[in-house]
């Protein structure tokens, strides 16, 4: 399901990319300025090259809402209603020493870190895909992801921790993610699962 979300989003930024191509002959009125064609890749690179820098350090997710009613399988820490959590957990972020991409691609930057939640650590991977919204208009969240976790190949028991991580969607799931120049602020907001925002400080 995820994937399938990450490949609609694919083809919806394709199908936009198109669009806005043809709108200077499609939807100008009279008199109005023909919006100037945009390189398309060239722009998603300068997004990518401006955003993603940011994100590398060490962020509190200083709050955590949950969507109670979207909160998967049984219900964690017996949470009935809209919750926030504050102060979480810890995310250590750098970039991605082993590409995904073949070649590596500059409009799609990775990343690698460590997530802590109660004195346990776990690795995660993400790449960003570029938003169509912020692409042509630059509104919105710079970009999408699929966030989760980056254990090695193999059989593991899953412990309380991780299991609590997955449980509420703050790890294995889709997220917008949006970051401010040159503050100390990042947001992300889930897209299908119990976590409704995370807003994260930057302290490191």
């Amino acid at each position: 399901m995820k994937k399938l979300y990450l490949l609609a989003l694919s083809c919806l930024l394709l199908t936009q990319c198109k669009k806005d191509e043809n709108v200077a002959q499609d939807e100008t009125r009279p008199g109005e300025e023909i919006p100037a064609k945009i390189d398309i890749e060239k722009r998603t690179v300068e997004i990518m090259k401006e955003t993603a820098p940011q994100a590398i350090g060490t962020w509190v997710l200083q709050e955590v809402h949950i969507n109670a009613t979207k909160l998967y399988g049984a219900q964690p820490l017996g949470i009935q209603k809209d919750t926030v959590f504050k102060d979480f957990a810890t995310l250590k972020l750098y970039p991605a020493t082993r590409a995904r991409y073949k070649p590596v691609q500059a409009k799609h930057p990775e990343f690698e870190g460590t997530i802590t939640l109660k004195n346990k650590t776990y690795p995660v991977y993400f790449s960003l895909l570029v938003n169509p919204d912020y692409l042509f208009r630059s509104e919105g969240p710079q970009a999408f992801f699929l966030f989760d976790f980056n254990f090695p190949d193999g059989t593991r028991i899953p412990e309380e921790e991780d299991k609590l991580l997955k449980d509420l969607g703050v790890v294995g799931d889709n997220f917008s993610f949006q970051i401010q120049p040159k503050a100390p602020l990042m947001v992300w907001k889930g897209l299908n699962r119990g976590v409704k925002e995370i807003i994260f400080k930057k302290v490191q």
